[in-house]
């Protein structure tokens, strides 16, 4: 893995992904605040950059996608009430800069061949270094099998929809589950929350590999269910944010 530098980070692009408007994603062009390194060398998939809001405050955020080849970087940004990262960003202006210290995080795709089967849950913004993870194992492998169980409140917190669906119309392996918690009478898909679907997804465990990203409350829960399943604690990937 690469060791974390220090980049300025000029925004190119920003847009938001969700009717509600509370998901918004930003692409920034790094370069090295140490005119002596080589530009920005890329990241692993589930990694995430630390931003220095001042001498004080730092905030978080996840890679939104795989390394490009290039100083661009892609990141979702959970629009919170007084969040000052989430305020930071959405008033950025295109051409802005901000100092970030990237990559970081041991939260990554794991390459091991006597996996059979990468299940993959998230909540909310938990999702999105796991889009990635899930991009870049499904380039790599073709006999593993790859399972998206995301979970939210709402219809209008939903976003990348549509990728996922072109995932699984590309790759046979890969099947993407979304469940919603308050649904509303119109929708069609699953309801309840992720751990619900969790079991019927466990049924091959010496070969079954779960990664978890959301809340501490539904980490806590999927980790201990996939362990009672059989699920070794080496094979539960964890990565938390609030």
């Amino acid at each position: 893995m690469q060791r974390p530098q220090h980049y300025s980070a000029r925004l190119l692009e920003k847009r938001f992904l969700n009717e509600r408007e509370t998901y918004l994603h930003v692409q920034f062009n790094c370069t090295p605040l140490n005119p002596d390194l080589p530009q920005y060398p890329g990241h692993t998939p589930g990694q995430y950059a630390t931003f220095l809001l001042s001498e004080q405050d730092r905030r978080s955020y996840s890679f939104a996608s795989v390394y490009s080849g290039d100083s661009t970087v892609d990141f979702v940004v959970e629009i919170l009430e007084n969040g000052i990262g989430s305020h930071r960003m959405a008033t950025m202006e295109i051409g802005d800069t901000i100092e970030g210290i990237m990559p970081y995080g041991r939260f990554t795709y794991q390459n091991d061949e006597t996996i059979r089967h990468h299940v993959v849950i998230g909540t909310g913004s938990g999702i999105v270094p796991l889009k990635p993870i899930l991009e870049y194992g499904l380039q790599i492998s073709t006999e593993q099998r790859f399972t998206l169980v995301w979970g939210l409140r709402y219809e209008s917190d939903l976003f990348w929809v549509d990728e996922f669906r072109r995932l699984e119309e590309q790759y046979r392996q890969f099947r993407a589950m979304i469940t919603i918690t308050k649904p509303t009478e119109t929708w069609q898909g699953l309801t309840g929350r992720v751990t619900e679907h969790l079991p019927a997804l466990l049924t091959e465990v010496a070969d079954t590999c779960v990664y978890l990203c959301g809340g501490h409350a539904m980490i806590h829960d999927a980790r201990t269910l996939a362990g009672d399943c059989g699920i070794e604690k080496k094979r539960i990937i964890t990565e938390q944010f609030y």
